[in-house]
């Protein structure tokens, strides 16, 4: 340590004892150039001049910093970057936008919330990130925008081709050739069967396999 006349220290400096100057920030310093110990949150690393990885210096204290925000009040940010939404505190983007590095950008892909810059990297809740959030993932079932539990929603996607959801079990359908069956009647059915003839005959163009049990292409020769 420096001992020097009229209590004056230099920048980045402060005075201790009236008569000696320290690294300001600094709790145990063994000279003017060297600090043993910082103060909350300050890097020894930079003889406590600045704040630690993470955190951000306001009123002279280091606190925590908050990511995507525009204006920091100490511990509250009452300004997001642009697009990031107030009500998640900056975490997430605002509806119709993703997450791109650290900014927020219009989003082109429905039901995704984190984009890398050439592709979804995060869905909705429950959307298939596999299938670049357009289906929900299995055991649940889209309803509106939403991917719902089939535990406690009957949806058309609950189930494999051929079975509806009945009292929460899968049951097998009994119409031929019906893919989608809605507990009453079939509401699609299995590719290129005519669903105004309740899947018995196929469209126009198509016509029975010699199985039975599927449609395909005619050509007149």
């Amino acid at each position: 340590m420096t001992r020097i006349p009229c209590s004056v220290c230099p920048a980045g400096y402060t005075v201790t004892g009236g008569i000696f100057c320290v690294p300001a920030n600094c709790v145990v310093a063994y000279d003017i150039t060297s600090c043993g110990e910082c103060y909350n949150n300050f890097d020894i690393a930079s003889n406590c001049a600045t704040c630690l990885s993470g955190y951000t210096l306001i009123n002279n204290i280091c606190v925590p910093f908050i990511v995507h925000c525009a204006v920091q009040y100490t511990f509250y940010c009452p300004v997001c970057l642009p697009n990031f939404d107030m009500t998640y505190y900056c975490v997430v983007c605002i509806q119709g936008y993703i997450q791109s590095g650290s900014s927020c950008v219009s989003s082109s892909i429905p039901n995704c919330v984190a984009y890398n810059g050439t592709s979804c990297s995060s869905c909705n809740p429950h959307f298939d990130i596999a299938q670049n959030c357009a289906f929900c993932l299995r055991g649940y079932d889209l309803s509106g925008t939403t991917c719902i539990s089939c535990a406690t929603h009957s949806g058309t996607s609950c189930c494999l081709n051929g079975y509806f959801m009945s009292g929460g079990v899968c049951t097998a359908v009994s119409l031929p050739n019906c893919a989608v069956y809605n507990g009453t009647s079939c509401s699609i059915c299995n590719a290129h069967f005519d669903i105004n003839t309740g899947c018995t005959l196929c469209l126009l163009g198509y016509v029975l396999a010699v199985n039975g049990t599927k449609c395909v292409q005619y050509f007149l020769i």
